[in-house]
């Protein structure tokens, strides 16, 4: 009776391991470096809206949820405040010029979230630089495409900050 009993447990689990879901490996792998590219596009886009005070275009680029953490700023949280945020700086800052540059974009495996890390420069329309440092965008993929969810920067030297 117990080798009955053990027969049909053996035979349950072989029969729920046959229905299971193919294991990960058999899944279709994420194309990488096809990922990277896309950021890499949205990265040079941002980069024109920037140049073209297009507030309401960056802030399209951003998920609903999606934040600017900037040096010396309040957290911008959500799509409307990173619009609003954004109408404000290009008007306080109307002759400033954008630049970065990415270094480096890491895509994640599943292929749904992806850090791109860079550079950047700010200066005067006379080409003076007037703040440099670096930046971390994350980006969360979803039905809709890539989103950006953060982005992060801080300056190289901060201004009336003592240096050592």
């Amino acid at each position: 009776m117990r080798r009955n009993w053990m027969v049909a447990v053996l035979a349950v689990g072989v029969m729920a391991g046959a229905c299971a879901a193919p294991p990960a490996e058999n899944a279709a792998a994420v194309d990488t470096a096809a990922e990277e590219e896309t950021i890499r596009a949205i990265s040079a886009q941002w980069l024109a809206l920037t140049r073209q005070g297009d507030a309401a275009g960056i802030a399209a680029l951003f998920a609903e949820d999606g934040r600017v953490l900037w040096a010396g700023q309040e957290p911008v949280v959500g799509r409307a405040a990173v619009a609003e945020f954004l109408t404000g700086d290009f008007a306080a800052n109307p002759g400033r010029e954008s630049n970065w540059q990415a270094e480096r974009v890491a895509v994640a495996a599943s292929g749904d979230l992806a850090v791109e890390y860079g550079s950047y420069t700010s200066g005067g329309a006379d080409g003076v630089v007037v703040e440099e440092g670096n930046y971390t965008t994350v980006y969360r993929k979803a039905a809709g495409g890539w989103m950006i969810l953060s982005d992060s920067s801080v300056p190289n030297a901060i201004p009336g900050a003592a240096t050592n």
